[in-house]
C-alpha cells in the first residue's frame, strides 16, 4: 500500500510540473500579448498624429490607452497569482492526501501483520489439533491413516467422522481435544 502511495506521488509529480509550466507559458503569452498591445497603442498614437487630430483628442486617447494598459497589467498579475495559488493549493492537497494515505497504509500494514501472525497461530493450532485427533481416531478404529479423514464435524455435542457418528465416550474425548486447541464450543466442520 505504501508503494502504491509512492507511485501515486510519482504519477502526480509530472502533472504538477506540467501545470507550473503551463502557468509560466500563460504568463509569457500574456507578456507577449501586452507587448503587442503596447505596439498597437503606439501605432494608433502615431496614426492620430498623422491625421492631425486635435491634441486634446490625442491626450484622451493616450490616457485611455494607459488605463487599458494598466488594467491589462493588473489582470495579468491577478491571473498569474491565481494560477500559482491554484497550483500551490493543488500541490498542498495532493501532499496532504499522500501523507494521509501513507499513514493509513502504515496502519493497514501493521493490522495485516497482526492478522497474519494470528492466522499463523490458528493454522498451527489446527495442525496440532488434527495430529492429536488423527492419532486417537486411528487408535479408536475410525480411520486407518490421517489421509482417510475426509470430513470431521462437531455438532450439538456429537462428533461425526466421514459422515458417521462416533460413540458418545469417544465424542467426549474428541470434544476435549477440540476445546484444548479452540476457545469456542460452536459447531465445527472440516471438509
Amino acid at each position: 500500500m505504501v508503494e502504491e502511495h509512492m507511485k501515486y506521488m510519482k504519477d502526480i509529480s509530472p502533472t504538477i510540473e506540467e501545470a507550473l509550466r503551463l502557468a509560466e507559458e500563460s504568463m509569457t503569452l500574456s507578456e507577449e500579448q501586452m507587448m503587442l498591445m503596447e505596439e498597437k497603442l503606439e501605432r494608433m498614437t502615431d496614426e492620430l498624429a498623422d491625421l492631425h487630430i486635435s491634441e486634446e483628442l490625442g491626450r484622451v486617447m493616450e490616457m485611455n490607452a494607459k488605463v487599458i494598459e494598466e488594467t491589462m497589467f493588473q489582470m495579468q498579475e491577478q491571473l498569474a497569482d491565481m494560477n500559482f495559488e491554484e497550483i500551490e493549493e493543488m500541490a498542498q492537497f495532493y501532499a496532504q492526501d499522500a501523507k494521509k494515505m501513507a499513514a493509513e497504509a502504515e496502519v493497514m500494514a501493521k493490522e495485516a501483520k497482526k492478522m497474519a501472525a494470528e492466522a499463523e497461530k490458528h493454522v498451527e493450532a489446527i495442525e496440532e489439533f488434527l495430529d492429536e485427533l488423527n492419532a486417537d481416531l486411528i487408535k479408536d478404529g475410525y480411520i486407518k491413516s490421517s489421509k482417510d479423514l475426509d470430513q470431521l464435524k462437531f455438532k450439538d455435542g456429537d462428533v461425526f467422522v466421514n459422515g458417521e457418528k462416533v460413540k458418545p465416550k469417544d465424542a467426549k474425548k474428541y470434544i476435549k481435544i477440540r476445546d484444548k486447541y479452540f476457545d469456542d464450543d460452536d459447531d465445527f466442520i472440516m471438509n
